[in-house]
């Protein structure tokens, strides 16, 4: 595996610095459950376990997987007890329950990441200081260089804005986001997780105006900015309060995200399984090694923009500005100019051109996307 040439290990100085005070012995329950996070900052891990569980949930957690039959044998507690406290945990997204309800921890920092802080439920458990490891520990996620496993195939990818492709023929159903959005039914609003622990570290609370983008993400999963779908939907919805939109309200959301500055991001196939409106405003474990310099994380678009009337541009720097891949597009001499390597057509200088100069074109042919869903190996049990 490459390695990122900015990844440098915290001292315990440091750890201590995002712990809040003097580190605390850490229980061995804490060390292992640390261990089963193999990216990531895993000098961080055990800290989050110890934020995260406390010492009995710890230790229930350790004895899992199981039923809560099994693992009321096992800790030699009442069934009733124990099932209850297990569902208490999946609710507040600690560990995972199938549809069996065989209870399991979570082995992937991006799900546990995700679980914890996309619904509400940890704002009044946690401390400030939880954020600001989970921040710090997501620095480098799990899926590192974006690749599915034992394939040169990435699982993540850029989507363009629709106003930006909808009249270039050849764009394909899967690449229509707003209406592979209308005809799924199962569609329900989850709050980015990405924007909750990043609003918290900056401001202490979730603050709706945080990403200059113009995206605005409130409090609970109604407001939220990211979309589940079919067993993810489903997942969130029995434990982890998804929000299901009525069309009007789904509607609205996508005329928002249309206009904001994000960017779409889903797993690389050309069935719908859920989505990402990303930004550069916040640091999570998919946009941390693009900016740890592995820009080729994301597998691009079909698309890319480029300068169609030059003698329209006016130099504004509205493409510049909201360009969320390091620049991809700039102003020189007064006239926008794309940097066709670094492009990853997500169509956000097109959308907010003043003057149309810019365009985008379809470059890459319909092999690009994979015909054949394999996100289900990166997200831990077909969940």
């Amino acid at each position: 595996m490459r390695e990122l040439e900015n990844y440098v290990p915290l001292t315990e100085e440091e750890i201590a610095k995002l712990w809040g005070g003097p580190l605390p012995e850490l229980e061995p329950e804490y060390i292992e459950m640390g261990k089963e996070y193999a990216q990531g900052r895993p000098e961080l891990a055990p800290y989050m376990m110890k934020k995260v569980f406390t010492p009995d949930d710890a230790r229930l957690a350790m004895a899992l997987p199981g039923t809560a039959e099994e693992v009321a044998e096992k800790m030699g507690m009442d069934v009733e007890t124990t099932r209850e406290r297990l569902l208490q945990m999946t609710y507040r997204g600690k560990i995972l329950a199938d549809d069996q309800e065989v209870f399991s921890r979570h082995n992937n920092l991006g799900n546990f990441k995700d679980w914890v802080y996309a619904q509400e439920k940890y704002d009044c458990e946690y401390d400030r200081n939880a954020a600001i490891i989970m921040d710090a520990w997501d620095y480098v996620g799990d899926a590192f260089f974006g690749l599915l496993p034992g394939t040169t195939e990435k699982f993540m990818r850029i989507v363009p804005k629709w106003e930006s492709i909808k009249d270039i023929p050849g764009v394909m159903p899967c690449e229509n986001m707003p209406e592979m959005l209308r005809n799924d039914d199962t569609v329900a609003f989850t709050r980015c997780p990405c924007r909750a622990v990043t609003s918290i570290v900056r401001y202490g609370e979730i603050r709706p105006d945080m990403c200059r983008t113009g995206l605005k993400e409130g409090h609970t999963p109604k407001e939220g900015l990211c979309m589940l779908a079919q067993r993810r939907s489903a997942y969130f919805t029995k434990y982890l309060d998804a929000y299901h939109p009525t069309k009007e309200e789904l509607e609205q959301r996508i005329r928002e995200i249309e206009a904001g500055g994000g960017y779409y991001s889903i797993f690389n196939a050309r069935e719908f399984g859920g989505l990402c409106n990303c930004c550069d405003d916040c640091k999570c474990g998919i946009r941390a090694p693009y900016e740890l310099g592995d820009e080729d994380f994301y597998e691009k678009s079909r698309f890319l923009a480029y300068m169609d009337e030059e003698e329209s541009c006016i130099g504004c720097g509205a493409c510049e500005e909201i360009c969320p891949f390091k620049k991809s597009v700039r102003v020189v001499d007064g006239i926008a100019v794309v940097d066709e390597d670094r492009c990853h057509g997500c169509g956000n200088c097109v959308t907010h051109c003043p003057t149309g100069a810019i365009k985008m074109k379809l470059v890459r042919p319909a092999s690009h996307i994979l015909p054949v869903v394999e996100r289900l190996k990166l997200m831990g049990e077909g969940v």
